[in-house]
């Protein structure tokens, strides 16, 4: 899944809208909006998306950073 995230990254499949909102919220660190995205896209790989979005809503709103991924 950490890969799939990080080609998805550095490549035209990055997400914009989990982008802005990371990079937002990391108030313009890239390394940070960087890792809270991955964080995010692993999640989203790994969880049931009735409950892999919430939980990755709730986390981005409370956190500058995410937990790391399983």
């Amino acid at each position: 899944h950490w890969e799939i995230a990080l080609h998805e990254f550095g490549g035209p499949r990055r997400r914009p809208g989990l982008w802005s909102k990371v990079f937002a919220q990391a108030q313009g660190n890239e390394e940070i909006a960087k890792a809270n995205y991955l964080n995010a896209r692993v999640l989203e790989l790994l969880v049931p998306e009735e409950f892999g979005n919430a939980q990755i809503a709730m986390w981005l709103d409370k956190q500058e950073t995410l937990p790391p991924a399983a």
